[in-house]
């Protein structure tokens, strides 16, 4: 499973159909209906994939993208997903790399 794909997917479905962000839910789309059906384990890998995206859409000022993915991180963050600490710290790199450094997140020993 490639969860930036999945991510991103989703965010070009919803763009296309020029979505309202609020009130989103996943099960309308396709690439939505298919994250909502994946495991805990592997909705923890969307979110940390979503989160990464997130912040680069900050950075770059993507304002539609950062709200899509606002959505469905607020749909995830809802349920009970087996987040572990290295999931935290992997957010904080996350986070930390964009916003101090100014680069794109990649996969790294503290996301891993």
């Amino acid at each position: 499973m490639d969860a930036n794909k999945q991510v991103s997917a989703f965010v070009k479905e919803v763009s296309r159909a020029h979505a309202g962000w609020h009130g989103l839910k996943l099960q309308d789309y396709p690439a939505g209906a298919a994250i909502a059906a994946l495991s805990p384990q592997e909705q923890v890998q969307i979110v940390q994939a979503a989160v990464s995206q997130q912040v680069a859409a900050s950075t770059a000022r993507k304002h539609e993208v950062e709200f899509y993915l606002n959505a469905l991180l607020g749909t995830l963050l809802k349920r009970k997903l087996p987040f572990e600490s290295s999931n935290c710290d992997c957010f904080v790199h996350i986070s930390r790399r964009r916003t101090w450094i100014g680069e794109d997140h990649v996969e790294c020993s503290e996301c891993r």
